[in-house]
């Protein structure tokens, strides 16, 4: 028997097209600073930023069509679902990535987070995963808890 390991499609291409899903539903105020974070990544990739939305009624759709009128790297959706595994499968299924990721409404990424990544996949074509640290900070930005990924 054939391991499925063997079926997927190796090396990553350099520089990788890297998507990033991300599921909201009524988290404007947090997809802001979300939207900051993962738009402002700079390096040697190309960016594909998709986000799926629950139907949000707090402003979430026209800060979505902004940015999508104003980024094409941003694409989205915004229709009710059954909830945030839901809302990641269907991102997953928009991905076109060689490289995808999700992240949270209510999470950022740090400066040259992505980077970081399409780097660690250029040093390791054949790859097929990859975990990386992370903190848990408050609303000011301080860590509160360190992260268990070392």
């Amino acid at each position: 028997m054939q391991s499925p390991i063997s079926n997927l499609q190796s090396p990553i291409p350099d520089p990788p097209r890297i998507s990033v899903i991300t599921p909201s539903f009524n988290l404007c105020d947090y997809l802001r600073r979300t939207a900051d974070s993962v738009l402002s990544q700079r390096g040697p990739f190309d960016l594909q930023w998709v986000i799926i939305d629950g139907g949000s009624t707090d402003g979430t759709l026209e800060l979505l069509r902004s940015l999508a009128a104003s980024d094409p790297r941003v694409h989205f959706t915004s229709e009710p679902d059954r909830g945030q595994s839901h809302a990641i499968n269907k991102g997953l299924a928009r991905a076109t990535g060689d490289v995808v990721t999700w992240l949270n409404a209510d999470d950022l990424y740090a400066p040259r987070a992505i980077a970081s990544v399409a780097d660690a996949f250029s040093r390791h074509p054949n790859a097929q995963w990859l975990v990386g640290r992370y903190e848990v900070i408050d609303a000011h930005d301080r860590p509160i808890r360190p992260g268990v990924v070392r």
